[in-house]
């Protein structure tokens, strides 16, 4: 079976166009993953964050308990 000049032409044009216009099919595909994580990472900072923030509020409420309660603490040990 000869294939004619056209066919090939036709062939390669296709070949190349899938190829060429893979990187950006994959670029856009990614997005929405991309942004998926994007968030997720956020969210996590955000989560880090606020419990940064209440680890210390505890440990300065728990030292001032200490500092103002001492017979509290006392009867707990």
């Amino acid at each position: 079976m000869q294939k004619t000049r056209f066919e090939i032409k036709n062939l390669v044009n296709r070949l190349f166009k899938e190829v060429a216009m893979g990187i950006h099919y994959n670029h856009k595909s990614k997005a929405g993953d991309r942004k998926m994580q994007k968030e997720l990472k956020k969210k996590m900072k955000i989560e880090a964050r606020k419990q940064k923030k209440l680890d210390k509020e505890q440990t300065e409420f728990d030292e001032l308990e200490k500092l103002t309660r001492p017979d509290l603490l006392e009867k707990k040990d």
